[in-house]
């Protein structure tokens, strides 16, 4: 009975990974990275921009100083900027799907 239950949960070999899903695999890591690279630099040159208004220093971001060391955690900023990027990025598959 041993033997058969050994032979029941053998693990499957992994298939080799040919040139076509090579490239493919590298080419949508590519596209991601251009993306996030893109986001950055323009999260980096809104910055600012945002700063001047106020983003970053909403009520609920906890701000503690001590005299050896400083901790800044945006909570309020953080919530209300996945919201926006929630619905830019909604926006954007909405628009590509239509």
């Amino acid at each position: 009975m041993a033997p058969a239950l050994a032979q029941e949960h053998t693990a499957r070999q992994p298939r080799p990974a040919t040139r076509a899903t090579m490239r493919q695999t590298l080419a949508s890591m590519a596209r991601f990275f251009i993306i996030l690279g893109t986001a950055l630099v323009v999260l980096g040159l809104a910055w600012p921009l945002l700063a001047k208004i106020g983003f970053g220093h909403l009520p609920g971001d906890i701000h503690i100083e001590r005299e050896d060391f400083t901790i800044f955690i945006p909570l309020t900023s953080g919530l209300i900027l996945s919201v926006v990027i929630s619905l830019i990025v909604s926006l954007v598959l909405w628009v590509v799907r239509k």
